[in-house]
């Protein structure tokens, strides 16, 4: 296991050791992680944004199985074989967390441009939102001036 101090500073040596992006923390998540409208649902799995943008450090504990530290506290171990992990969200829900996502990721067991994608195609069907939207202001700012003619009578 690798070794490391106890204010979180790590051995840079350790060639098994992944650090997080270091970005500020706002309890269990980042400033930055977005909350996902749900028409986005289809495409972007909010643990996957999770995965991104919280900060996290992982060790190798052993061939295949890492300990995941988290900025807020938390201290899990995912084995990558089956993929499991001891973190709440998988006890309970039998699904693949964030702490398993970010190990994939940083393994390269799940494709990062896969996930590129998939928000390349989030960010158009919100342009497209974007543009629908914009016609229904136009459409109420003349439906309210409209309105305003009568009263101007």
């Amino acid at each position: 296991m690798s070794q490391h101090s106890t204010d979180g500073d790590h051995d840079s040596r350790d060639a098994h050791q992944h650090r997080g992006n270091g970005k500020p923390r706002d309890g269990d998540r980042t400033r930055d992680t977005p909350t996902l409208p749900s028409y986005l649902d289809d495409l972007l799995d909010e643990r996957d944004c999770r995965a991104l943008t919280e900060t996290m450090f992982l060790d190798e504990a052993a061939p295949d199985l890492y300990r995941v530290r988290t900025a807020s506290g938390g201290d899990y171990r995912v084995d990558r074989r089956e993929p499991a992990c001891t973190c709440p969200d998988f006890q309970y829900r039998e699904t693949r967390c964030k702490h398993i996502r970010r190990v994939e990721l940083e393994t390269g067991d799940r494709d990062a441009a896969a996930v590129s994608r998939a928000v390349d195609r989030a960010v158009d069907r919100v342009d497209d939102r974007i543009a629908e939207l914009a016609a229904h202001r136009a459409e109420l700012r003349s439906l309210q001036a409209a309105a305003e003619a009568f009263g101007a009578r």
